[in-house]
């Protein structure tokens, strides 16, 4: 088993933490921080990718404080204070199973569905039918709204691995592509995710995703009405992919609310990992 995957025992875990075990004791059983139970006696083990997100919501952790941003915070309104101070809308979202990848990104397709604002959605591991489902449920016609032009969904294969292969260069041109062809037809508004699980497959030119995530920021400087939102689980992508989207995102949408991201920038938007 390699070490992403491998579950670590409660003293592994504090030491990754670097806090006391009763502290972890403390925050699992109030729900602060996921473990799973094993063995007859319910030990505690804990994956790194929980781990990792943890740290990014809890600062001072060993003190059992509150979190470093408020949790209920509405995700577009943060979005909005990015803008104004000189960012941008790029969010990577990190979920552990399809519902509540859906639930996480609810409030940016209500967003931009009350405005009649166009969606472009690319998924992968969701299928279409069942994308169209979870719209229904909420109150929309999704039909109707691909007939109007405001939501539009593509596959993986038909966006990033149109050419059988990834290319950073090219699924930014596409995006770009999508964006202008939108504000051709009188939007400036506009929501695009992508479900990033076609990157698992071993696709030629996977290992660019992260560098595409990083040079989206700067995309997104020519587009500031223009949110993305990027889908990874957590059961899925293991640590050093989950640390990558972490650093190449502005902002991260986790169970609990938005938080800032680890990203930052360098000479010419490198990212600095």
């Amino acid at each position: 088993m390699s070490r992403a995957n491998r579950l670590l025992t409660i003293d592994e875990a504090a030491r990754y933490l670097n806090v006391s075990k009763m502290s972890l004791r403390r925050w699992t059983n109030s729900g602060r921080l996921r473990c799973h139970r094993v063995g007859i006696r319910g030990e505690r083990r804990f994956a790194i990718a929980d781990l990792e997100a943890f740290l990014l919501v809890w600062r001072g952790v060993d003190a059992g404080e509150k979190p470093a941003v408020p949790a209920a915070r509405e995700p577009m309104a943060v979005l909005d204070e990015a803008i104004r101070c000189g960012g941008v809308r790029h969010v990577c979202s990190h979920f552990r199973d399809v519902a509540e990848s859906w639930r996480l990104f609810l409030p940016y397709f209500r967003f931009h569905a009350e405005r009649a604002a166009p969606v472009l959605y690319l998924y992968d591991s969701t299928s279409r039918e069942q994308f169209f489902a979870y719209v229904r449920a909420a109150g929309w016609n999704p039909e109707q709204l691909a007939e109007r032009g405001l939501l539009e969904l593509r596959h993986s294969s038909e966006a990033y691995l149109a050419t059988g292969s990834f290319s950073a260069a090219g699924m930014l041109a596409f995006v770009a592509a999508a964006i202008e062809e939108r504000r051709a037809r009188g939007y400036r508004t506009m929501l695009v995710s992508g479900e990033m699980t076609w990157s698992l497959a071993g696709a030629p030119g996977s290992q660019q995703m992260i560098e595409y995530e990083a040079r989206l920021n700067d995309l997104l400087l020519n587009y500031p009405d223009v949110t993305i939102v990027c889908h990874y689980s957590i059961e899925r992508f293991d640590s050093s992919l989950t640390l990558g989207a972490l650093r190449a995102h502005p902002h991260v949408q986790l169970a609990d609310g938005i938080f800032p991201g680890l990203y930052s920038t360098g000479p010419a938007g490198a990212l600095q990992l």
